[in-house]
């Protein structure tokens, strides 16, 4: 079987999409059929290696710039024409794209429907455009696969899909954060931030609102109220960058701050704001951290989560949208979503309970073993030969 793999994000390692299409490729490799043909379509060069039947494919449009326009074009244009020549017999695409194959049965993985639920962040003309063209590859597409059984209800009811048409299949996090890292490494790592070990709650991730870290950021300010000897508080390290030209559709972190403190009397020290952590240093900055933190409202997977659990760093968080297929009362600390007050309880349940705190982290790690790149890719495999003979 010839197969296409739309493997763009590769060159973007740092981000979500990248991490997923890295993981897949590398997975790809050991697990793959020698019989079975490759065609890995990038735009640049991968960094390792990868089996005699996989063949590289690196299509470099004549527009430079890397923007929408770009996108489209590589995307809608340039890839099916090349998996067209090519003679794919199937087509997957490892992210939702505007990509439409005519003549070669196309799955495409289809992170969530954040888009159609937060409608906001289609705030430009050109998204607008883009995103549509989104919608039109997806309603396209002969087969979705989506990363968790929450996603794939929302697709099957936000998009033209009937259920038999998606498929949840449950990603895992960059092997990583499965390592063991020395102590030396995380003091190094610590100091690099100006971070105390167990002496900070954590949290990466986006700004935008659909995270809730503003929520988070008030509920520090509940937390520390509640100390009576201000000095054992521990600090509130945000990890993630800022874009300033998102705002509103972005918590502007710095205002919010300034509101807690002028509120509750909270010197600036306490709040440490990293910018954007490059990969490599995020397992020990879970590692070194009192608990880890994620108030989000909405996650189609919630990846830092599934990080945290295999970093064996204790978790905060809720049990909405896609969040309960990872998160329970036996390996996390859960809070309700509707209360600021309710998540600095949890949080200062947390930092106190040691015994119970410890619990949940042995139960986390094993609940983590769960989630595997193998049989990931495996059942993306299985998809692909379904849809080849639905085609013969």
């Amino acid at each position: 079987m010839k197969i296409g793999i739309n493997a763009s994000f590769a060159r973007k390692s740092d981000s979500g999409m990248g991490q997923v299409t890295v993981n897949f490729l590398k997975t790809l490799g050991k697990v793959a059929d020698s019989k079975d043909e490759f065609f890995i379509y990038l735009e640049e060069d991968l960094n390792f290696k990868l089996p005699r039947n996989f063949r590289k494919k690196i299509i470099k449009p004549f527009y430079k710039r890397d923007d929408l326009i770009r996108k489209i074009y590589w995307e809608k244009f340039l890839l099916p024409m090349e998996a067209q020549r090519d003679r794919c017999q199937v087509f997957f695409s490892l992210y939702q794209s505007p990509t439409i194959m005519k003549r070669i049965p196309h799955m495409m993985l289809v992170h969530d429907a954040i888009l159609k639920i937060f409608p906001w962040y289609i705030n430009n003309f050109r998204k607008k455009v883009y995103y549509k063209k989104i919608d039109k590859g997806i309603e396209a597409a002969d087969k979705i696969m989506t990363v968790s059984k929450h996603s794939k209800l929302d697709i099957v009811r936000l998009y033209n899909k009937k259920e038999k048409e998606v498929v949840a299949n449950h990603e895992d996090c960059d092997p990583i954060f499965k390592k063991r890292v020395a102590l030396k490494e995380i003091n190094k790592t610590l100091r690099k931030f100006k971070l105390k070990a167990k002496n900070y709650i954590f949290y990466v991730g986006g700004f935008d609102m659909r995270k809730n870290v503003n929520g988070l950021i008030q509920a520090y300010g509940i937390l520390w109220s509640e100390y009576k000897n201000k000095k054992d508080c521990p600090d509130l390290a945000l990890a993630g960058k800022f874009n300033s030209h998102l705002v509103p559709v972005v918590t502007d972190i710095e205002a919010e701050i300034d509101n807690v403190r002028c509120k509750f009397g909270i010197p600036r020290n306490k709040f440490k704001l990293l910018g954007f952590v490059e990969q490599s240093n995020l397992p020990a900055l879970y590692r070194g951290a009192s608990l880890f933190c994620f108030p989000s409202l909405y996650e189609g997977f919630g990846l830092p989560v599934l990080e945290a659990f295999n970093s064996e760093c204790s978790v905060v968080t809720s049990t909405n949208s896609s969040l309960k297929e990872m998160a329970r009362k036996k390996n996390a600390f859960i809070f309700d979503l509707e209360s600021d007050k309710n998540l600095a309880e949890k949080i200062s349940e947390g930092l106190r309970k040691h015994k119970m705190r410890e619990r949940k982290i042995i139960q986390a790690k094993k609940d983590a073993e769960k989630f595997n790149w193998e049989t990931f890719v495996k059942n993306v495999l299985k998809e692909l030969k379904k849809l080849n003979k639905k085609n013969d």
